[in-house]
């Protein structure tokens, strides 16, 4: 634990008036020292060159030094990029401030595989499990935080325990690991090929057995390539080259990553090229789903026009042969409400909905994005202009307004339409009631919080961990630790 931690900690026990002074019981202290020439490539690596080359005691009398270092030391993060090896030049991805020192299996030194199997010889039964519960996960803790054994062994002990609690699965089959050990392999390769300068339809091609093509492989591959944030281009060519191999069957799932990829890095160019295949192709896989991720990024990235021209393009050449209606309709608004876009969106219900035919969901589409972009008035406006229009509200339609006055604080009004929705017969769900405590809790009534909880049971409906977090967050929130505790303690019950 450093200074600068302990600096922000405080003690929240019962009673403690003076919080923030905790007394250090000191067992063991361990001084480092900066590396000077560390600091300053990294420091300059990330455009900061007000440090000098070289530093000396001196220096710690110059105020103008001091704030420069400590600028340099505290204030600057590296938010996204990757740490490099010098030696290899393996890149440790940072992605929102955390670097991710995960080695590949084959980048894992000899003593740290021989010390791990040693650990997996004396216990042979390993256990895959989501949290630390059995008895092996404990011992393994309890040896860790005793600090008992050498420093080798102590680490194979955290990868064995991060193995065990990493698995979600309590026995997968040898056929399952083995794919993911290849999946891994493969996502390495296409990370650090240096396509486009060079072909990778080649290194593919040596690199991926035939046989090893199957829907689950090729989805590991793709999600892997998602979540590193890989160059799309490089996603389209793999998922290209399955598509190559008349034994694979694409998944809608694969084809949607791959969508997803390459419209978030703007490659809307391939991406009318890859729906254009699956149209040729396999027609199945062209689902609304498709459509609305499609829809989403263009309206994110381009203009009304475009988003427009878009749908207009699916329909006539896409989906040729389908004849559009109300659900399509519906992804279509939701492209501009998912992006805050309320001024396009209710234009394009002006101009297109004699076209279809509107239903209580694209009321609701339009006021959530209404409520989302956190206009109450408009949300309002909008409603009564809809049920003008003949429109029936239902439980959804309620849940978002009475969401929009609570977030506002407006606890009064939510009530009121809770209200309302008994009289016209429209019954409140978990959602509306784990709503109204969340806003109990923002206007700090604690007794409208707790008899809204009673009411779930009363009504006959279940409590899950949203309406139990719900009551905890309103108790807090109005400083109410007694019930709090009392809560947590017949929850437990």
């Amino acid at each position: 634990m450093r200074l600068l931690t302990h600096n922000m900690l405080s003690s929240n026990i019962k009673g403690v008036a003076n919080d923030f002074r905790l007394r250090i019981d000191i067992e063991k202290v361990v001084e480092k020292q900066i590396e000077w020439k560390a600091l300053i490539d990294a420091s300059r690596s990330m455009g900061y060159t007000k440090l000098p080359d070289e530093a000396d005691p001196s220096m710690l009398d110059s105020d103008d030094f001091l704030q420069k270092f400590h600028h340099a030391l505290l204030e600057l993060h590296l938010e996204e990029g990757a740490l490099v090896c010098p030696e290899t030049g393996r890149k440790f991805p940072v992605n929102k401030r955390i670097p991710n020192m995960l080695l590949h299996e084959d980048e894992v030194p000899i003593w740290l595989i021989r010390e791990v199997r040693l650990v997996k010889h004396r216990d042979c039964r390993w256990n895959f499990r989501c949290s630390a519960t059995s008895f092996e996960e404990k011992i393994m803790l309890l040896r860790i935080k005793s600090g008992k054994t050498n420093i080798h062994l102590q680490v194979s002990l955290k990868l064995s325990l991060f193995i065990s609690i990493a698995f979600k699965s309590t026995c997968r089959h040898h056929s399952s690991s083995e794919t993911e050990i290849e999946s891994e392999r493969i996502t390495k390769i296409i990370n650090d090929h240096p396509f486009p300068d060079h072909p990778l339809h080649l290194t593919l091609c040596h690199q991926i057995p035939p046989v090893v093509l199957s829907p689950t492989f090729v989805e590991n591959v793709l999600g892997r390539l998602f979540a590193t944030h890989s160059n799309g281009l490089k996603a389209f060519e793999f998922f290209k080259y399955s598509l190559l191999h008349s034994q694979f069957c694409p998944s809608s799932d694969a084809f949607e990553k791959t969508l997803h990829i390459l419209t978030r890095m703007c490659y809307f160019d391939k991406a009318w090229e890859l729906m254009e295949e699956i149209r040729r192709s396999h027609l199945s896989l062209l689902t609304l789903k498709s459509m609305s991720i499609m829809l989403s990024r263009i309206a994110r990235f381009q203009s009304y026009e475009d988003t427009l021209e878009a749908f207009e393009r699916m329909e006539k050449k896409i989906f040729a042969g389908k004849k559009f209606g109300t659900d399509e309709f519906n992804i279509l608004l939701r492209a501009f409400c998912t992006q805050r876009q309320m001024k396009e969106a209710r234009s394009v219900f002006n101009q297109l909905h004699s076209q279809f035919s509107p239903n209580a969901k694209t009321m609701n589409i339009l006021l959530l994005g209404f409520k989302e972009s956190g206009d109450v008035t408009a949300v309002e406006l909008f409603y009564h202009e809809m049920v003008r229009r003949g429109f029936k509200p239902n439980n959804v339609t309620y849940n978002i307004r009475i969401d929009a006055y609570c977030k506002k604080g407006c606890f009064g009004d939510g009530l009121r339409l809770f209200e309302e929705m008994k009289q016209i017969n429209c019954s409140p769900t978990l959602e509306t009631i784990t709503t109204l405590i969340h806003g109990a809790g923002v206007a700090r009534n604690t007794t409208k919080a707790k008899e809204l909880f009673n009411e779930i049971c009363m009504r006959n409906l279940l409590p899950d961990i949203g309406a139990y977090n719900a009551l905890m967050s309103s108790l807090i929130r109005s400083r109410d630790m007694k019930s709090a505790a009392s809560f947590i303690i017949a929850s437990i019950r």
